[in-house]
């Protein structure tokens, strides 16, 4: 299959990354379009052969677009543009349905959504990311179908096909995982400070743990990989804990109770924490959180 050509709206974080990545892999990208032209210049100047355009209109000579902006101003860009009917144009949320590029499908281009499960922060080298992920894929036609799962694959990615009614608790999964995961890690980071250490002190000092974790549960998946106090039945240990916060960071007490009654089912699962210590447990919790028993 030839290579279609490419044109990226948005020369964000997303925008960037992707389109380096895709110039990598073998892909022309012909023009680029940003709400500030200089971020757009600044992407061209890295691309072979790329232009920046002021006009979102002169993006419409590639065969593929994709727009890699916000997601509540994906519906209004896409109108803003005369799509030709031989245009494909894919936007790149994780939560939304092609339904927000209807003005595209009705002059007859074709649509879709390329979302990498990946996430982006300032100063790390992105396009190196965007290899051996999974990509959530959407297309209104075959012929779509098969250039994005191409793309993905010669990015080194795993293509999976998400349908419309699935996008939203697919990305709720994404961003229990990704975005949880920090603001957990900021809760756990920041009890250092009770007992006189940093915050970042605190974090430099929990990534180890982390990253174990994270290479327990790839070896062995769950619910094997979990550890800990809850998994062994350690009420005491899980009582001391909830005396600790509450006097220490009580508004941190909700969260651990919340998380601690979910480690509580994979306890049981995992076959080391018995019904017993489970129900002890989970009313230990419980009480932490509301000590009156107010129901």
């Amino acid at each position: 299959m030839t290579k279609p050509t490419l044109a990226f709206i948005g020369a964000g974080t997303l925008g960037t990354a992707l389109a380096e990545a895709c110039m990598v892999a073998g892909y022309r990208v012909l023009s680029i379009h940003s709400h500030r032209f200089e971020d757009a210049a600044r992407l061209a100047n890295a691309l072979p052969q790329a232009e920046a355009v002021s006009n979102p209109n002169e993006v419409t000579n590639a065969d593929l677009t994709f727009l890699t902006v916000p997601d509540d101003v994906i519906a209004t860009v896409c109108e803003s543009i005369a799509w030709p009917a031989s245009s494909s144009v894919v936007h790149c949320s994780g939560a939304l349905s092609l339904d927000v590029l209807n003005s595209a499908a009705q002059t007859g281009a074709a649509t879709g959504s390329l979302h990498p499960l990946q996430t982006f922060a300032p100063g790390a080298e992105h396009a190196a990311r965007l290899s051996d992920i999974t990509y959530a894929l959407e297309a209104s036609g075959n012929e779509l179908h098969d250039t994005l799962e191409e793309l993905v694959e010669t990015l080194g990615g795993r293509p999976q096909w998400i349908a419309s009614a699935d996008k939203p608790l697919y990305h709720a999964s994404a961003a229990m995982a990704s975005n949880y995961l920090v603001a957990l890690l900021g809760d756990a980071s920041r009890l250092w400070e009770s007992f006189g250490f940093s915050r970042d002190s605190g974090l430099q000092s929990l990534l180890p743990l982390v990253r174990g974790t994270i290479d327990n549960l790839q070896g062995v998946g769950f619910p094997d990989a979990l550890t800990g106090p809850i998994a062994r039945g350690d009420v005491d240990t899980v009582r001391i804990h909830l005396d600790a916060l509450t006097t220490s960071q009580p508004d941190i007490v909700a969260s651990y109770a919340a998380m601690g009654k979910q480690t509580v089912m994979l306890g049981l699962e995992k076959g080391t924490l018995s019904e017993d210590a489970a129900r002890t447990m989970c009313e230990l919790l419980d009480a932490a959180v509301n000590p009156e028993g107010k129901s």
